[in-house]
């Protein structure tokens, strides 16, 4: 959508495996994109990953906080003129253990959204998210926020019996909002 027609674009990798941001990290030649790399080390110690936004986003719902005070701008790295991109952590995997309000974590992406949206520039057209292989918490909040749904998978039998399994969770979860 960035590339093809110009459109303001926001992706997200919610996926503890990092296989999106692994994909923006590494060249084709092998090596690390540098800007990348160097921004990425400095939002790990500065603490401005998306975990850091979804833990103070937690806090402020359980009351720690006044209010969601995060500086979300800082966890988007430019990777071109329309397109940005919000990497994934390896501590996501642990997000649930973690984690002890489940009511935050399911808000946490609409939270962050809205956030994003009041001070940003460029209003995204678009906002893709990369979800972990399996269903959890992370997974529901953001499509609970999406309009549009997409899920590859394999041409097979357990692939589409998985694809059932599902859905039907999620109509059963997300009623009475409907599926994306």
């Amino acid at each position: 959508m960035a590339e093809r027609f110009g459109k303001p674009t926001l992706a997200f990798d919610t996926d503890a495996q990092m296989s999106l941001t692994f994909a923006i990290e590494i060249l084709e030649s092998g090596t690390v994109y540098q800007p990348f790399g160097n921004w990425y080390e400095k939002c790990i110690s500065e603490k401005t990953t998306i975990l850091d936004a979804i833990v103070k986003y937690e806090d402020f719902m359980r009351g720690k906080l006044s209010k969601f005070d995060f500086p979300v701008e800082k966890m988007i790295f430019p990777f071109e003129k329309n397109l940005h991109f919000v990497p994934s952590v390896v501590d996501l995997y642990w997000l649930e253990l973690d984690l002890i309000d489940r009511a935050a974590l399911k808000g946490s992406f609409p939270g962050i959204l809205k956030s994003i949206s009041k001070c940003l520039p460029p209003k995204y057209e678009f906002v893709f998210f990369d979800c972990p292989p399996s269903f959890n918490l992370l997974s529901f909040s953001v499509l609970s926020c999406v309009d549009l749904m997409l899920i590859p998978i394999n041409p097979d039998a357990f692939a589409s019996r998985g694809l059932r399994i599902l859905l039907e969770g999620l109509d059963l979860r997300i009623k009475p909002n409907s599926i994306p």
